[in-house]
């Protein structure tokens, strides 16, 4: 549904730069993500195939950049297995966390690390492939996802932790 919130962290973002989606995915979904998130895009990604950075023009395309209140992030500190998560998959949690589970919203963070934490902390329905993403914006990437960014890796991930395996 493009008619949902759309909270993606830095890794999610980066991966549409590279394969060629970013501009349809902000041209047609509202998409959010954190100050910490959108900072680590203007470093760039130095561990995918390639070399990409998310420019300045890029950036703006985000429907809203948020901070994070401190006692909002610690509220998420305090929360089974908030350790394992980066800073800017903490900060996009913690605003996440200030929306209430009822609400049109869904995250696309694809790190083992961020699956683990949502359904632990009731919110793994929410959770949402960039693939998905994409198909519900229309985009059709240049080249091929990472496996990481697929509906079918989140799905087996998401299960995975439901079932106490992971």
């Amino acid at each position: 549904m493009a008619d949902r919130l759309y909270l993606f962290d830095a890794n999610a973002i980066i991966e549409a730069v590279r394969v060629g989606v970013w501009n349809a995915l902000t041209g047609a979904l509202e998409l959010h993500t954190v100050a910490t998130c959108a900072a680590e895009c203007r470093q760039g990604d130095r561990f995918s195939s390639g070399y990409v950075v998310v420019d300045a023009a890029s950036l703006a395309r985000i429907s809203s950049v948020h901070s994070v209140a401190d006692t909002d992030v610690a509220s998420v500190l305090l929360m089974d297995r908030a350790e394992a998560l980066d800073s800017g998959e903490l900060e996009l949690f913690a605003h996440a966390m200030t929306l209430s589970v009822d609400d049109a919203w869904v995250i696309c963070s694809p790190d083992l690390a961020s699956v683990k934490f949502a359904v632990t902390s009731g919110v793994g329905d929410h959770l949402i492939s960039l693939e998905e993403a994409m198909d519900t914006a229309g985009a059709k990437p240049k080249v091929q996802l990472r496996s990481h960014f697929t509906s079918t890796w989140l799905s087996t991930e998401r299960t995975k932790v439901m079932l106490g395996i992971r």
